[in-house]
């Protein structure tokens, strides 16, 4: 008879298993949630950086078009201008963005949320320092000037 209470009792868990399970699933489901977390975040700052990017190439590549024609290329408290034929183009790199004037039409365009860009000239060529880093530079040039003519 006595065998026979041993073999009844052996049939489930005991508490402490059962504890010790829930327990370890409270840890696997932590781990998996900030695992999740984790990639959410690093999904959504990989979204902001080609953002980023993209607005970047696309000030870029409009500052390069314009360097490319430019006659004549002044740089003054910061601001780029640009002069073709009777049109002058100013760029200026603000903590807000990046902005193209057009005289005399006094069409504006801006990038907005773009790093801080710093202008530097070096006869036909525009040096574009990006950011703080100084490895994080664009030279432009001035076919143009370097032409040395009108277009």
């Amino acid at each position: 008879m006595n065998a026979r209470r041993n073999h009844s009792r052996r049939r489930g868990f005991t508490l402490v298993e059962l504890l010790q399970v829930v327990l370890l699933m409270a840890a696997f489901s932590v781990l998996a949630t900030e695992l999740f977390i984790m990639t959410m975040k690093a999904s959504t700052q990989s979204v902001r950086r080609d953002e980023l990017l993209g607005r970047v190439d696309s000030a870029l590549a409009q500052l390069r078009r314009d360097v490319w024609s430019a006659e004549a290329i002044t740089l003054q408290d910061g601001t780029l201008s640009l002069h073709r034929g009777k049109d002058e183009l100013r760029w200026s790199s603000t903590a807000e963005g990046l902005t193209r004037l057009e005289l005399p039409r006094e069409q504006r365009r801006r990038w907005n949320k773009l790093p801080a860009l710093t202008f530097e000239l070096r006869g036909p060529q525009v040096i574009v320092h990006v950011g703080d880093g100084a490895d994080d530079t664009v030279v432009l040039v001035s076919q143009v000037q370097l032409a040395g003519g009108t277009p």
